[in-house]
């Protein structure tokens, strides 16, 4: 209770009958194949991501060195210069993750489709993979 009235948020909590959950043929259950489509998904963005915020804060404190040098030494040439650099460099940061995430999923093809073939082998329905129970 917070203060004098009733909390209403839903609260719904799951557990499986079955200790194993829905395993594969090859004796995976579907927790242990998500868990790797999801480390492949970290594995793939994590570089691209560390990648991409380092160009943009190179580029940006590029840019501030430029604003800088205007501002304090009212060095106007070389000011313009930095800034342009810092700009292109922070401009930069977006194709780069593209870039990288681009090359990590290439890497990674070929186990990710082994892995969601496997994931939905294990979850088909029984109607889809010829069995008949009536």
């Amino acid at each position: 209770m917070t203060n004098g009235k009733r909390d209403k948020k839903f609260r719904y909590t799951y557990s499986s009958l079955h200790s194993g959950g829905i395993s594969g043929a090859d004796g995976s259950s579907v927790g242990d194949i998500l868990q790797r489509l999801r480390e492949i998904e970290s594995e793939v963005r994590t570089p691209a991501l560390l990648a991409a915020f380092a160009l943009a804060i190179v580029g940006m404190l590029t840019f501030g060195a430029g604003l800088s040098l205007a501002l304090v030494w009212n060095n106007i040439p070389l000011s313009v210069v930095l800034g342009s650099v810092g700009i292109a460099a922070a401009a930069a940061s977006l194709p780069v993750y593209k870039f990288v995430c681009r090359r990590r999923r290439d890497k990674y093809a070929a186990e990710k489709l082994d892995l969601e073939r496997r994931l939905l082998s294990a979850t088909s329905s029984p109607s889809s993979r010829g069995d008949d129970y009536f």
